[in-house]
C-alpha cells in the first residue's frame, strides 16, 4: 500500500482508550522501520495500523522508555509479553489453570471479561489471549458465566463474532465444570460473613442466574446449560 497510515496504540493500563501515536509511511513500512515514537509516553503498548476503522495488522506489543508494567500478574502479565512464543505459551498455563479452577485465577477471569469489554472494535483474533481460547472451551464458559451485567454479557458473548466458536457447541461437562468453578469463588468470599449454608445457596443461586441470561441471550444454550 502507497498511503500513510495512522499507527494506532493503547496503554496496557488504559485498554479502552485508543490513541494516534504516529504515522506510518510507505518508505517506513516497506524498509520494515517504526515511525518515532519520542513523544510517546513510557509504559506498555499495544500498537496496530489502522486504515478506516478496520485494524490491518495483528496488534505489537511495544515497551517504551525504562517505564516498564510490573505490577501486572497471571493473565494479563502473559498478555504483555513481547516475544509472541513465550507469551502463547504462558497464556496457554494460565488458561489450564483456569479451567481447573486455582484460586489465584478468580482475578484472570476477571480481567479477560474486562478486556472483552474494552475491545471498542478490536478484533478479538487478534489479541492472542482471545485467538487461543477456543481451544479452551472451559475458560470460555467459565468467562461467559463470570460476566456481572448486561453489558459485560453482551461484550464476552459478542466474542463469537469474531473467533471460530460457537457458546452452544461447548458441551454441558465444560458449563458445569465452570459453574461449579465459580460457584466455589463465591462460596469463598461470602461464607465468613454469611455462614456457609446462605453463602452456599446464594452462589448456586447467583450462578443459575447467570446461566439464565446466557440463555436468553443465546436460545441454543438452553441445552447445555440445562436452563
Amino acid at each position: 500500500s502507497q498511503e500513510v497510515l495512522p499507527l494506532m496504540g493503547r496503554s496496557v493500563t488504559d485498554l479502552a482508550s485508543e490513541f494516534l501515536l504516529a504515522k506510518s509511511t510507505p518508505e517506513e513500512r516497506e524498509g520494515k522501520r517504526a515511525p518515532s515514537l519520542a513523544h510517546v509516553p513510557s509504559g506498555t503498548w499495544l500498537v496496530y495500523l489502522k486504515r478506516g476503522d478496520e485494524v490491518i495488522a495483528r496488534p505489537s506489543i511495544i515497551h517504551l522508555g525504562t517505564a516498564r508494567t510490573s505490577v501486572l500478574e497471571g493473565l494479563a502479565a502473559a498478555f504483555i509479553m513481547a516475544n509472541r512464543s513465550a507469551r502463547e505459551t504462558a497464556i496457554m498455563d494460565r488458561f489450564s489453570a483456569i479451567a481447573d479452577g486455582e484460586p489465584s485465577t478468580e482475578a484472570d477471569t476477571r480481567w479477560l471479561v474486562e478486556l472483552a469489554a474494552k475491545l471498542a472494535g478490536l478484533p478479538p483474533a487478534s489479541l492472542d489471549v482471545f485467538r487461543l481460547m477456543p481451544s479452551s472451551p472451559a475458560v470460555a464458559a467459565r468467562l461467559a458465566l463470570h460476566a456481572r451485567d448486561a453489558t459485560e454479557r453482551s461484550a464476552v458473548m459478542s466474542l463469537m463474532e469474531g473467533l471460530p466458536f460457537a457458546w452452544h457447541l461447548i458441551g454441558h461437562t465444560d458449563w458445569k465444570r465452570a459453574a461449579a468453578i465459580e460457584e466455589g469463588g463465591i462460596l469463598s468470599r461470602l461464607e465468613a460473613a454469611l455462614g456457609t449454608a446462605k453463602a452456599s445457596e446464594l452462589a448456586r443461586q447467583t450462578v443459575q442466574a447467570a446461566a439464565g441470561n446466557l440463555a436468553q441471550f443465546c436460545p441454543l444454550l438452553g441445552w447445555p446449560l440445562y436452563v
